[in-house]
């Protein structure tokens, strides 16, 4: 294949390990090769800025969509709007599936009006509902989300995959967590378990958050939602459930109350991303955790941390939004994985710089 060739000589002649980040030059080297097919097949994530909510975008290679959480409920319907845009620019015509995460209204206040602009197949979320004690204003929105998935929701549990059709490469989507239950399984023992602290049980919808684990070829993405700090243990003690990752999307917005450094330690990510606000997510204690793994080589921000110093930020290249969250032109993030999955490049919507990785 002539992209994995071209990938090869590059990291040869460059000096670069082939597990370590390059420079965009790798893309933009492939830019200049003919015919379309080579970049139809990708497989792409795109996070989507919602101002300190939550919308990531994974478009398959076939052109299935799996979109995950929507934002919040807005009268100008701002993140509904920025999803259908993502999708329309993509070239789809509709959402395969929806997975609702957990019912915070900034993961799904935004569903009812992303369902007039662009059609969705699959409902798919961590159960049924009766109350949620943190949100007086529950019963609407648990009822205009009812409304939307016209009652054609499905229940999600640990262990089940989300169907995808995929080519040579395989493509999976696992849930790994759902209403409060965890994967279940064997893996290599955990020596950072050795460290593990308790936190005060979370009795909020956080720790029901369906986590979700992507596989295409030997690229896997790791997003747990608002998966909180005890129940993210789980799955990382006494033994690590999940493997290594290329790509994490820090859980919760990038706050310390999740992020559990035995789970992160564990999946070891390469590229972090914090999908997050200007004054939520990206926290010191999240930022500087990262920092301190020898597995990342990058960190990309949706938003700069306004409380933030120069240090507790990425450079300003890697981040898609500088200011506050009014008026913000809502850059996004993509991650392209090459049709063999033996590459991704992460791109900034703002400036359109791009760094390409090597998959483990």
């Amino acid at each position: 294949m002539i992209f994995q060739l071209f990938a090869t000589r590059f990291g040869r002649l460059s000096g670069i390990p082939s597990r370590r980040w390059s420079t965009g030059l790798l893309l933009t080297g492939l830019l200049l090769l003919p015919g379309p097919r080579l970049f139809a097949r990708t497989l792409d994530i795109y996070f989507i800025d919602a101002e300190g909510g939550a919308a990531t975008f994974i478009v398959t290679p076939l052109k299935e969509s799996i979109l995950v959480d929507t934002g919040w409920r807005r009268e100008d319907g701002r993140d509904a709007k920025r999803i259908e845009a993502v999708a329309r620019a993509a070239g789809l015509e509709r959402i395969t599936y929806l997975v609702t995460t957990h019912f915070h209204r900034d993961h799904y206040g935004g569903i009812g009006r992303l369902v007039q602009l662009i059609p969705v197949d699959n409902f798919l979320d961590h159960g049924p509902m009766d109350e949620l004690k943190e949100d007086p204003q529950f019963p609407l929105y648990y009822t205009e989300y009812i409304r939307a998935t016209r009652g054609n929701r499905q229940r999600i549990r640990p262990g089940d995959t989300i169907p995808l059709r995929s080519l040579q490469v395989p493509l999976k989507l696992l849930c790994v967590s759902a209403a409060g239950d965890t994967l279940k399984g064997e893996g290599p023992a955990n020596p950072a378990c050795g460290k593990l602290t308790r936190k005060k049980k979370d009795t909020t919808d956080n720790a029901r958050s369906v986590g979700l684990l992507l596989s295409y070829g030997a690229f896997e993405f790791l997003d747990l939602g608002d998966l909180t700090w005890n129940v993210e243990s789980r799955l990382a003690c006494p033994s690590n459930l999940l493997g290594q990752v290329d790509l994490y999307q820090t859980t919760h917005h990038g706050l310390a109350n999740s992020n559990n450094p035995v789970l992160v330690s564990a999946v070891a990510p390469r590229v972090a991303v914090f999908n997050n606000g200007s004054r939520k997510g990206a926290a010191p204690e999240v930022f500087n955790l990262l920092k301190s793994l020898p597995s990342v080589d990058a960190i990309f921000q949706v938003h700069k941390n306004l409380d933030s110093g120069p240090g507790g930020n990425a450079p300003e290249d890697f981040i898609a939004n500088l200011g506050g969250d009014e008026d913000c032109a809502g850059h996004l993030l993509k991650v392209s994985v090459s049709a063999d999955g033996s590459t991704y490049a992460v791109t900034n919507g703002r400036n359109n710089l791009s760094r390409t990785f090597f998959t483990r």
